[in-house]
């Protein structure tokens, strides 16, 4: 018993080999090893398990968290559709806030863009902003919105596509008007004028703002940071 010698075969040098130094090695497609223990064996089942194949027919991508961990391969939602549940081995769930593409066309009236129903395509709507105007929204086009007090009369702030605000509580009060910012554009509002407005991608990380891209970041457990 005990250490013993053993001659390399191709290099023919003799050389004590100790008890101990058996090894565990992975079986292909599988990589790992470990000396006098069982092997932490990592497969990336993406690539080798078919989950590429079938995440990548639903325009999805496949994530594998572990590589150790056998069968938690997963399809997820490529931007800008997002996800609305994940399935062990399986497609994801996919939904689409078609107010990523398509507020511009209620902003530019001063209103606000809704996708209530991110499963269906084609039911986006632009809604008035209350209280400063009410109206019916309307389905994929501008809604006819009535502005109150003194913005009945006021065109500047929707033909740049900001809000008009007129105090509610002071109605007997003229000239207080403002114009102000529409998200995802944020500044300070303009009394009797155009506020200055500035675009941050990521404003409103409380997820109201249906084109801010924080949602995006914080579903992958990042941040967002428009520079």
């Amino acid at each position: 018993e005990g250490p013993y010698e053993k001659q390399d075969p191709v290099t023919g040098v003799w050389s004590v080999n100790p008890e101990g130094d058996w090894v565990c090695e992975c079986v292909s497609p599988s990589r790992g090893s470990a000396v006098a223990s069982l092997a932490a064996c990592e497969i990336n089942e993406c690539q080798k398990r078919g989950g590429d194949a079938t995440c990548g027919l639903e325009g999805q991508q496949c994530v594998d968290p572990s590589l150790t961990t056998d069968d938690d391969w997963f399809c997820d939602c490529i931007h800008p559709l997002y996800t609305g549940a994940t399935n062990p081995m399986a497609v994801a769930e996919c939904l689409h806030d078609e107010c990523l593409e398509m507020s511009g066309n209620c902003t530019l009236h001063g209103q606000e863009c809704h996708d209530d129903n991110k499963k269906q395509p084609d039911n986006w709507e632009c809604r008035c902003i209350l209280p400063e105007e009410t109206g019916e929204p309307k389905v994929m086009a501008a809604a006819d919105c009535e502005a109150s007090a003194e913005c009945k009369n006021v065109t500047l702030c929707a033909d740049a596509g900001q809000l008009c605000h007129d105090d509610p509580e002071k109605p007997d009060v003229t000239e207080n008007w403002e114009c102000r910012c529409i998200l995802p554009h944020a500044g300070d509002p303009m009394t009797m004028g155009l506020a200055a407005c500035i675009l941050d991608e990521c404003s409103n990380p409380t997820g109201d703002c249906p084109t801010c891209e924080h949602g995006f970041c914080a579903h992958h457990n990042q941040t967002c940071h428009d520079p």
